[in-house]
């Protein structure tokens, strides 16, 4: 509308529905065929292949290509982007089997609302369970309530209404101390500002969820050598080196930080592991560290919540996929019985009789 003959977008379709990109992609290319130029940033590597022209590879912050995109294969952008060949998978076949039936849910809603500060319907009337050994897929345009989901599901935040159960008995109030000595762990959406203390060492964020257990604390004490030991033993099985436990946890890479922080969760999550968009601005071969330790949890009969605005993402890795559209829970669907359109139509607040 003002006439702008280059376009500069940045992760355009991080808030978009699959229905909204295919309208946003046809508008780039009726701009592109009238002349106009378009510079997309992305790290969705379909997105590239399917709208881009020549693609630039930028790793570390240097340039390290440019090829036409008829050239190159999402495999190859990838060895350029990462350094070394690296292969999402697009599933995660159990390495155990699913946990038997029965018994109680580990975590459940009924009929749960919740308003934000101003007095506005962030989740409304959502009835939701939860099973172990299952990956629970939470689908939906970011903003549609999934931070409201993830602080009711962890006990950061109180419902206005309906039930929360965890572990089969009512717990309304928010005590998110309560809900990780419950065994639910945490992976909010933005590491630095809600899981770590960027300023501490990476000893002093591994210790945040059990400064207050031995043998790193009690109720009087607390061992920094222990503490200490307990990080490294952390890093080991997270595959990440580090220079020492010292460190401040801000010098690390995203990538390392989030493998740090989804290991500590772990073994918080001895029943539920709620994980808020765990490969937001991560590089591919984090990404598949990533999805390898949540299904890992799984396997070991954790019921892992994912929340991801990457579809291929969500069928990836989830046994059944739930949708949010504005704070509705708009159907739960098992995982053999979804695909794009009707998930793409559930995002766009559109039932699937309505998609058809």
């Amino acid at each position: 509308s003002r006439g702008a003959r280059l376009l500069i977008l940045d992760e355009p379709t991080a808030v978009l529905s699959p229905v909204e990109v295919g309208e946003l992609f046809s508008a780039l290319r009726r701009f592109r065929s009238e002349g106009g130029a378009v510079v997309i940033i992305s790290h969705k590597l379909d997105e590239i292949m399917a709208l881009a022209d020549r693609v630039s590879v930028l790793r570390q912050g240097r340039l390290v290509g440019t090829h036409q995109t008829s050239d190159v294969t999402p495999d190859s952008l990838v060895t350029e982007m990462i350094g070394r060949p690296v292969t999402l998978a697009t599933s995660y076949p159990r390495q155990s089997p699913a946990p038997a039936g029965g018994g109680a849910e580990p975590l459940s809603l009924k009929q749960v609302t919740v308003r934000d500060a101003a007095g506005v319907v962030r989740l409304d009337d959502v009835s939701l369970s939860l099973r172990p050994g299952e990956v629970l897929g939470i689908a939906g345009v970011t903003g549609n309530g999934q931070p409201e989901l993830a602080e009711v599901l962890t006990g950061l935040k109180a419902a206005e209404s309906g039930t929360v159960y965890l572990n089969g008995k009512a717990a309304n109030r928010a005590d998110p101390a309560m809900f990780a000595h419950a065994g639910v762990g945490h992976v909010p959406e933005d590491r630095l500002k809600r899981a770590l203390m960027p300023g501490l060492s990476v000893a002093e964020n591994m210790a945040l969820r059990e400064y207050d257990r031995p043998p790193i604390g009690g109720r009087f004490s607390f061992s920094m050598a222990q503490a200490r030991k307990f990080a490294q033993m952390l890093a080991d099985r997270a595959g990440v080196k580090l220079p020492g436990t010292q460190v401040q946890i801000r010098g690390l890479s995203g990538g390392n930080q989030q493998r740090l922080v989804l290991e500590r969760e772990i073994r918080i999550a001895s029943h539920v592991l709620v994980a808020s968009y765990p490969s937001r601005g991560l590089d591919i071969g984090a990404i598949s560290a990533m999805r390898d330790m949540l299904a890992r949890a799984r396997d070991a009969g954790v019921a892992v919540v994912l929340m991801s605005e990457d579809l291929d993402e969500i069928f990836a890795l989830s046994d059944r996929i739930a949708v949010l559209y504005a704070g509705r829970l708009m159907g739960v669907m098992d995982r053999a019985d979804a695909d794009r359109e009707s998930i793409g139509a559930l995002m766009s607040g559109r039932n699937l009789s309505e998609a058809a």
